[in-house]
C-alpha cells in the first residue's frame, strides 16, 4: 500500500501525514494556504477540471464511479462467498475461523462500497465538484494564476476549456455552491494582489 506525505516547502508543515489511499489525481482547488506560515502551497495531486486531459476527466464521470462500484461490489461479494464456502468445506476450526473472518471482512467491504456509492450518487457529489471547479475556472485571472504556477514549477498542466461549458453550467445551475465557491476563492484572493511576484518564486510547490 502506498503512503503519501506532503509538506509546505517554506516551513515543513505536513498537509498529508503518511496517508494511505491518496489517489494520483484529485478534482479540487490546487492552491492552498499553509495553516502554519501562511505560505502559498501548490498541491500537485489536486487540479481543476479544465486543466485535466480528456482521459483524466473520464475518471471523474458518474458512469465511471458507477462501474467501479459495481465491479468492487461483485468482486467483494464473490470473494466473501468463496472464503465462506471454503471454510465449510475444510471444516477444521483452526482453519475455518480465520477464513470466516476474511469472509466477513469482504462482506463488510461489499456493503460499505454500496453505501458510499449511494451517498455519492444521491448527493451528486461528483457533479457538484465538477460544477464548483468550472465556476472557479470561469474566473480568467484565476486561470492565468494557475497557468503561471504550473509553468514556473514545470508541471504539464494546460488549460483546456470544456466544450459547451455555458450550456453545462445553465443545465446544472441547481448544483450551485455559492458559499463553497466564495470560501475556496478566498485563497486565490489572498495571493491575487501579489500575482506578479510569483514569477520567480518556486518555494510553494509540494
Amino acid at each position: 500500500m502506498k503512503y503519501t506525505t506532503t509538506k509546505c516547502r517554506n516551513c515543513g508543515y505536513a498537509t498529508r501525514i503518511h496517508e494511505s489511499g491518496v489517489s494520483k489525481l484529485e478534482l479540487d482547488m490546487p492552491i492552498q494556504i499553509c495553516p502554519a506560515c501562511g505560505n502559498l502551497i501548490l498541491d500537485t495531486i489536486k487540479t481543476e477540471y479544465e486543466f485535466m486531459l480528456e482521459s483524466e476527466r473520464e475518471i471523474f464521470s458518474s458512469k465511471n464511479y458507477e462501474n467501479k462500484s459495481i465491479l468492487g461490489f461483485i468482486f467483494s461479494l464473490f470473494a466473501g462467498l468463496f472464503f465462506l464456502i471454503l471454510g465449510f468445506i475444510i471444516g477444521e476450526e483452526t482453519t475455518t475461523i480465520p477464513l470466516w473472518i476474511v469472509s466477513a471482512f469482504l462482506f463488510y467491504i461489499c456493503i460499505r462500497n454500496r453505501v458510499n456509492y449511494s451517498k455519492i450518487s444521491k448527493n451528486k457529489l461528483i457533479e457538484q465538484a465538477i460544477y464548483a471547479s468550472l465556476k472557479r475556472t470561469s474566473n480568467k485571472n484565476y486561470v492565468k494564476f494557475l497557468e503561471i504556477l504550473y509553468l514556473e514549477n514545470k508541471i504539464k498542466r494546460i488549460f483546456n476549456p470544456l466544450k459547451d461549458k455555458e450550456s453545462y453550467m445553465k443545465e446544472n445551475v441547481n448544483l450551485e455552491t455559492l458559499d463553497y465557491y466564495k470560501e475556496s476563492m478566498k485563497v486565490f484572493d489572498k495571493f491575487n494582489n501579489d500575482f506578479f511576484n510569483l514569477y520567480n518564486d518556486t518555494s510553494f510547490i509540494i
